[in-house]
């Protein structure tokens, strides 16, 4: 995952058990769709096997993508929770996709 990006200030780190975020600084919201859904397609490529599971074969993502312009009014966790709800819907349409939406905080 953390190979996708490929700008020095972009971030991508594990943010709980099975989850990751990825920070990517002065990206608007197509193109962190577009790097989301190289991410996926990324591990999907990667064919990992996925033997305990009983949705798929191969282990795969499903990404919820929030993106801001943030003000002095914003609050870090609004943008969290958004791409939190976004991830969520991703897994309830069928997994291994992306979801996103620009996000006003």
């Amino acid at each position: 995952l953390k190979e996708v990006p490929k700008r020095s200030v972009d971030l991508v780190a594990r943010y709980g058990g099975e989850e990751f975020a990825a920070v990517l600084p002065h990206t608007d919201q197509d193109a962190a769709k577009i790097l989301a859904e190289k991410m996926r397609q990324a591990v999907a490529d990667l064919r990992i096997k996925h033997a305990h599971s009983t949705v798929a074969d191969h282990i795969s993502l499903s990404l919820g993508v929030a993106t801001t312009v943030p003000t002095l009014e914003s609050i870090p966790q609004s943008l969290i929770e958004a791409a939190d709800r976004h991830l969520y819907e991703a897994k309830r349409t069928g997994r291994n996709c992306v979801i996103s939406n620009q996000v006003t905080l």
